[in-house]
């Protein structure tokens, strides 16, 4: 008996001294880099043999006054701290609806900081002329006439709208730009006629939509020349001056309409001048949109889904900043209840690819799997969704992990797809690549493949 009841006070109780000294570190754990409490105990005890039961860490919370209650601080560690526990995002959403509205207007401009950030809320630029300033180049007035542009297109019956989330976006600026993705994988595969026609396919119809007043058709044009300014500089500024051109044969011709104006400046930064300020133009734009319209409509999500894979593939941004960006606009989407629809998966799709291209394969595999979940998925958008979980598994696996859902992507875009379409392609693609991979290592026999 004597012995067992020894065993039992060898249970390390921390002395007033111990807790003093790991005080600091402590509250930095806890407070400052939002642990939960069963991570800080296992941490403590892990990294520094420090054991305590969840009554004693208790008890020194209540006597260093450690308040862990959702704060506006806190809420900005949920989104720049990774792998913030579901819990920590419940409170904070239970947080945002008993504020009042001012309160909850800090906080979303709070989240979505690295977004509201990017281009001043007052625009200082002097009016739209007939005669603008001499440089154009100068961000002052290039984003004056964006945000001109913006007003004049959020006016009433001016914006597409539909039922349920108020704004929309139309199928057809999209698939007029197609046209370009077209080319660009035409010219990936030396077809010159071919691109020819997709690209003048593209110029042809540009009479039509620039005349439609639609706050989207700038971003399209912008990145479809973004498409090309860094591999074909020669086919970007030939799509600047084409563009130019048929805006001068409307009826805004010779005037101070914005998207006449802002073709000009496009045309005067050429395509250098078109990646360079890509990153401040882009989301100045889509910042002005949401201060134009107060909330994280999916229009908005969308746009941020594609500037996202853009920043990514052009390298405008660290794949760190993007991850950010794209968390904290899924979190604002969320708070204003905005998030049960196809534009916020794909948003997180593409905060899945940043995680990824950070290093956080955690990460991007919490918020890939998040994905298979939710019940407002497209099962459209699902190829997708297991090229990328397969990006993961190479990743973390190696190519021998990524097969199995590689060919889940070919499986799924036969199903949703049919036998013959672009998604068969690109998902094959895909897979051979994989393949690929797995035959160039050593060892490996093509006949292990199948």
């Amino acid at each position: 008996m004597e012995t067992h009841s020894t065993t039992r006070v060898r249970l390390a109780v921390p002395s007033a001294k111990d807790w003093d000294h790991y005080r600091e570190t402590i509250t930095e754990l806890y407070i400052k880099r939002n642990m939960s409490l069963p991570r800080l105990m296992s941490h403590m005890r892990q990294e520094h043999g420090f054991r305590a039961t969840e009554k004693m860490y208790k008890l020194r919370f209540t006597e260093w006054n450690l308040k862990k209650n959702m704060t506006k601080n806190r809420s900005v560690a949920c989104v720049h701290i990774t792998g913030s526990s579901q819990m920590d995002t419940s409170k904070l959403k239970e947080y945002y609806r008993r504020q009042p509205e001012e309160k909850r207007r800090e906080l979303l401009e709070t989240l979505l900081q690295p977004l509201v950030g990017k281009t001043p809320l007052t625009i200082t630029a002097p009016g739209v002329s007939l005669a603008p300033p001499a440089d154009l180049l100068t961000q002052e007035y290039r984003f004056h006439l964006l945000n001109t542009y913006v007003t004049g297109s959020s006016e009433d019956n001016k914006w597409p709208r539909d039922a349920k989330s108020g704004f929309k976006n139309e199928d057809n600026v999209p698939a007029w730009c197609s046209s370009v993705s077209s080319a660009s994988l035409a010219l990936r595969e030396e077809k010159e006629g071919e691109a020819t026609r997709f690209l003048q396919h593209f110029i042809k119809q540009s009479h039509e939509q620039l005349l439609r007043q639609d706050p989207l058709i700038f971003t399209f044009i912008y990145t479809s020349v973004l498409f090309f300014a860094t591999s074909r500089p020669g086919v970007a500024q030939w799509l600047l001056k084409s563009l130019y051109n048929v805006s001068e044969t409307l009826p805004w011709a010779g005037s101070s309409h914005p998207l006449r104006l802002l073709l000009q400046a496009m045309l005067q930064l050429g395509p250098a001048g078109i990646v360079a300020h890509a990153k401040s133009i882009i989301l100045a734009y889509i910042n002005m949109i949401y201060e134009s319209l107060g909330k994280v409509y999916p229009i908005i999500q969308d746009m941020m889904s594609d500037t996202i894979w853009r920043l990514l593939r052009y390298k405008l941004m660290s794949p760190e900043e993007v991850a950010t960006l794209g968390r904290g606009l899924v979190l604002a989407a969320e708070l204003q209840n905005l998030h049960r629809c196809k534009d916020h998966v794909n948003l997180k799709m593409q905060l899945a690819d940043a995680y990824l291209e950070s290093g956080n394969y955690t990460e991007a595999r919490r918020t890939a799997e998040e994905i298979k979940d939710v019940e407002y998925k497209s099962e459209r958008m699902m190829p997708s969704l297991y090229m990328l979980i397969s990006r993961i598994d190479e990743a973390e696996k190696g190519a021998e992990g990524a097969i199995e859902s590689a060919l889940r992507s070919v499986v799924v875009s036969m199903e949703v797809f049919g036998k013959w379409s672009d998604w068969i392609v690109n998902s094959l693609d895909f897979y051979c690549k994989v393949l690929k991979g797995m035959i160039s290592k050593p060892g490996i026999a093509c006949y292990q493949l199948y």
